[in-house]
């Protein structure tokens, strides 16, 4: 996936070490697989575990704004 980040410096306005970041993840919104595992699992109900690949999405895009500052 392709990230991205923004930073800007806010001590002109607030007189104050500050920053403003903006974080966009999954910029390109791509399906992926976060990660793939391969084994066997039992549903409620199956008599017999199933070997199989289990998978977890990766996330869709998304958006961070973040405002730090130090006192």
């Amino acid at each position: 996936t392709f990230n991205l980040r923004l930073t800007r410096s806010m001590a002109p306005i607030t007189m104050d070490p500050a920053s403003l970041t903006l974080d966009v993840f999954n910029l390109l919104n791509r399906k992926v697989n976060d990660i793939q595992y391969y084994y066997a699992s039992r549903l409620p109900g199956e008599a017999d575990p199933v070997s199989g690949r289990i998978v977890h999405p990766g996330e869709p895009r998304s958006l961070r704004i973040t405002f730090r500052s130090s006192f």
